[in-house]
């Protein structure tokens, strides 16, 4: 029998090489063409998730959803009859519908954490970094009821404020965790704030708070 007689078969078994090598092609391609649909998938679904940073008829500036602006503001607790610093406000976020305000994710990255043994009075100390709400009390005395902050706010002026309760709303940063992503739980908000202060082990050290201004910090928020 000549070549042009011979069987799928009897070539594979003359050539088996040849045929081995075009499977082993047919299943590669097939895996490429795979993964580079799931890998478009993903990449469609990052880029949709960063549109929803834009809401049409947004009354902030260039139709955002939110306006951070960076603020360097102590925050008091009132211990006693006096007030006591217990952090830093370090942003302002506007939120353009308060209905979304419960979508809201914040990237928070401490840049410099290599500075901390300057910053921080305990090697074991932390940043702790979270979200904070207008608790619609207003203040009195000079001071918020026990558990909250009074703020006072370049825009909003002295507001009393309350943590986000959500499990991801809070966290602590340290020179070896210094990036979170924190999560938003509250609804019908048009503000939030982002508070940061030092903690050590069992207490807030006194007089370290206004430390946190001389770090470098960045904020990515976005409404999803």
């Amino acid at each position: 029998m000549n070549a042009v007689g011979m069987t799928a078969a009897a070539r594979a078994q003359r050539h088996p090489h040849r045929h081995l090598r075009r499977r082993l092609a047919w299943i590669l391609g097939t895996a490429a063409a795979a993964l580079l649909a799931m890998t478009s998938v993903a990449y469609l679904q990052v880029e949709s998730s960063a549109g929803t940073t834009i809401t049409a008829g947004s009354a902030l500036a260039g139709d955002q959803a939110v306006q951070v602006t960076p603020v360097s503001n102590a925050v008091t607790i009132a211990k006693g009859r006096a007030a006591q610093i217990a952090g830093v406000e370090l942003y302002r976020i506007a939120i353009a519908d308060p209905a979304a305000s419960g979508h809201m994710t914040v990237a928070f990255s401490w840049l410099d954490p290599q500075d901390a043994e300057q910053v921080l009075s305990n090697p074991h100390a932390w940043i702790g970094v979270g979200i904070y709400y207008n608790s619609r009390t207003a203040p009195s005395g000079g001071a918020c009821p026990s558990g909250q902050y009074l703020l006072n706010d370049p825009i909003d002026g002295q507001v009393c404020v309350a943590a986000d309760t959500g499990f991801d709303s809070s966290t602590a940063l340290t020179p070896t965790n210094a990036d979170a992503l924190l999560l938003s739980s509250e609804s019908n908000q048009s503000v939030a704030y982002i508070v940061a202060s030092i903690n050590t082990p069992g207490n807030a050290p006194p007089g370290q708070q206004g430390n946190l201004t001389g770090l470098q910090y960045n904020i990515d928020v976005q409404i999803h």
